[in-house]
């Protein structure tokens, strides 16, 4: 199934830990972004019944339509949606995740990278979506930038030099980051 320009979660993982198939995965879920509703719209999310969701979200003026989104997706008792500040929120999160999908405030990119990098598995997978902003990114010597496109350089460039992640620059739609753990 595809899914805006990528295969469906269920599908992103080519290696599971070692003895581990990657069918046996319960897929536990982090969003960082409201990208989910999308995702339960077109049903391709991928989770297991033992699976797990954890949604958060900033904007509560939200909350009754994404409550709906999880009621009709059928995964409702799956899905912990958290209203607030993901910064605040993360670090208080258990356990470890398959996925992580970021698409949330572009200047919190690295923070929120570093925030959730030890709450995923060996094997799993972060997302980051909009990392080519469109082409902003490829910024020519002397030119002034914006602080969210010099935040999304400065992430694109924290995740290629970082040792615990292997990485691939995705260019679909606006770009995304994908990074699996080592």
């Amino acid at each position: 199934q595809i899914l805006m320009g990528f295969p469906s979660f269920h599908h992103i993982f080519h290696q599971a830990p070692q003895g581990m198939n990657a069918k046996d995965l319960s897929m536990n879920f982090l969003t960082i972004s409201m990208v989910i509703c999308r995702i339960l719209e077109k049903k391709t999310l991928g989770l297991k019944p033992d699976g797990k969701l954890i949604t958060l979200d900033i904007n509560d003026e939200l909350e009754t339509m994404v409550r709906g989104f999880f009621e009709e997706s059928g995964l409702a008792s799956q899905i912990d949606y958290r209203l607030g500040n993901a910064r605040k929120i993360i670090p208080t999160l258990e356990g470890l995740f398959d996925l992580v999908f970021i698409d949330a405030d572009k200047f919190y990119y690295s923070e929120y990278f570093d925030l959730v990098i030890d709450k995923v598995r060996t094997g799993g997978i972060i997302l980051a979506d909009n990392v080519l902003w469109s082409g902003k990114i490829l910024v020519e010597e002397g030119k002034k930038i914006d602080k969210d496109t010099k935040a999304l350089i400065d992430f694109n460039n924290k995740v290629q030099n970082d040792q615990r992640v292997e990485n691939v620059l995705l260019p679909i739609r606006d770009g995304v980051l994908m990074a699996r753990k080592l």
